[in-house]
């Protein structure tokens, strides 16, 4: 009996470690696609990069933002030759309590105000109203926050935006959620300038913005500044649809539109960083995935003996590689959705590289790949962009005797394709809207995306006889 159990421990002991051994050959890293983007953007260190006075929008009030002491240790932050001195030495901190400082101001005025304040992104004149509604409130803010916008303003102005963060897991990222708020406030300022009767002055502040956003989409670095501009982009596209659906809205505003937004580049709309993500952050285990090791030593040993780094970075880098080519592939060519979470544990997924398989598991099922995510912002920031176009064509040449349809088709900026479903985007009369049929690839009648990824891109244009 003794024996019979010791030859049974002796062949577990033998399997586990015949296991152990077959997870310690590791596969050979296979080479790295967009190899022609490899040094993304390329770092500019001279005075007029955007990216400076977006780590200065936080700096107290009084404070010269542009002068050569004030910019210097954020300079010397994104210089990769001393790159570990000098994020070891950054007061991370002190640079983190500016923003919640502001923060805190902004939350106290939330508290007496409204919460509107918080200028969602909305819809034509639903837009409008909150923002009529909400005058007094906002122009208080403009008070308070105008040496923000200020600087805002000068981002705005500056001759580039070359993101400069440097490709480590470590390299701080600027308060964008001080950008976010004062680029809707400003966005707010512009539409209360326009319905006071500055209409031609406020829509050219707000082709700023859009150029601004177009600029740091296309300079941006890290997938969350990408996607902040893009964010930026949007308001701006939404609030000149709004003005445009206005009946007091002179011909003078859609001229400048259509004379002010030329054919939107790829990476003015996609996603360049997606790249950055691919190529330079090719660690296979990330924060969350560290914190999962930490768990206990049995956890930390398993993942240690069970996890093959060349071959987890292998998958990883395959999946990632399909979702940057889906991106730069329009929708309506897409043979299979790239928001489909990957499936990385098949079958006998557990036999080779199970804790490498775990990692990517967690990886791409946390937040339902929100990878994939940024390929529907790509879409609805170029769909926006290119439908507020034939929107200022289509009102200049708006006739009631004509229906809108047969208008369309004169239309020289309709000629450009929903990128969604490869036909013309599409007009619904009784809801007044343009819209894509989104990345769904469904038409759903100009409902507005949801949550789950359905639905559609809707711009509303309401008309009038001028």
């Amino acid at each position: 009996m003794k024996r019979s159990a010791l030859r049974i421990l002796v062949v577990l002991l033998v399997v586990v470690a015949g296991y152990t051994l077959f997870n310690q050959f590791d596969a050979e890293p296979l080479p790295l696609e967009f190899t022609n983007e490899g040094k993304l953007v390329a770092a500019d260190y001279r005075d007029g990069n955007g990216f400076f006075t977006l780590w200065t929008l936080v700096e107290p009030q009084g404070v010269d933002v542009n002068a050569a002491e004030v910019i210097a240790p954020y300079r010397k932050l994104f210089d990769p030759r001393n790159a570990d001195a000098a994020i070891r030495d950054f007061d991370a901190k002190g640079y983190h309590k500016k923003g919640k400082d502001i923060a805190r101001r902004w939350q106290e005025y939330l508290k007496t105000k409204g919460k509107w304040a918080q200028f969602p992104i909305m819809k034509g004149t639903e837009w409008i109203a909150k923002v009529r509604q909400a005058q007094k409130e906002i122009r208080s803010l403009e008070m308070e926050f105008g040496y923000i916008l200020a600087r805002y303003r000068r981002m705005m102005e500056n001759p580039f935006f070359k993101d400069l963060t440097i490709a480590r897991p470590d390299s701080p990222v600027p308060n964008l959620l001080v950008w976010l708020r004062i680029a809707k406030l400003y966005n707010a300022v512009q539409i209360l300038d326009a319905l006071d009767g500055n209409w031609d002055a406020a829509a050219s502040n707000l082709l700023d913005q859009l150029q601004s956003a177009r600029k740091v989409v296309k300079g941006s670095r890290t997938l969350i500044a990408n996607l902040v501009a893009k964010a930026e982009f949007r308001i701006a596209c939404e609030a000149l649809a709004a003005l445009m659906s206005e009946p007091g809205c002179p011909d003078t505003v859609f001229t400048a539109i259509l004379d002010r937004t030329p054919p939107l580049e790829f990476f003015e709309y996609g996603s360049l960083p997606l790249v950055h993500e691919y190529r330079f952050r090719s660690e296979y285990n990330w924060n969350r995935f560290r914190r999962l090791e930490k768990r206990s030593f049995l956890s930390s040993l398993w993942f240690t003996l069970f996890t093959q780094p060349n071959r987890t970075r292998n998958e990883r880098d395959r999946i990632i590689a399909g979702i940057i080519k889906s991106e730069r592939l329009e929708p309506c060519r897409w043979e299979k959705s790239p928001f489909d979470v990957p499936e990385v544990k098949r079958g006998w997924w557990w036999l080779r590289n199970p804790g490498g398989k775990v990692l990517l598991d967690q990886f791409f099922h946390v937040g339902g790949n929100s990878l994939a995510t940024v390929i529907l912002k790509s879409y609805r920031t170029r769909a926006t962009f290119e439908m507020l176009r034939i929107s200022a064509e289509l009102h200049l040449k708006y006739v009631p005797e004509k229906p809108v349809e047969e208008i369309l088709k004169t239309l020289e900026s309709y000629r450009v394709m929903d990128p969604c479903s490869g036909e013309p985007y599409r007009w619904d009369d009784k809801k007044q809207v343009l819209y894509s049929i989104g990345t769904d690839r469904k038409d759903d009648g100009g409902r507005n995306q949801r949550e789950d990824r359905s639905g559609d891109f809707p711009l509303q244009v309401i008309l009038y006889i001028r």
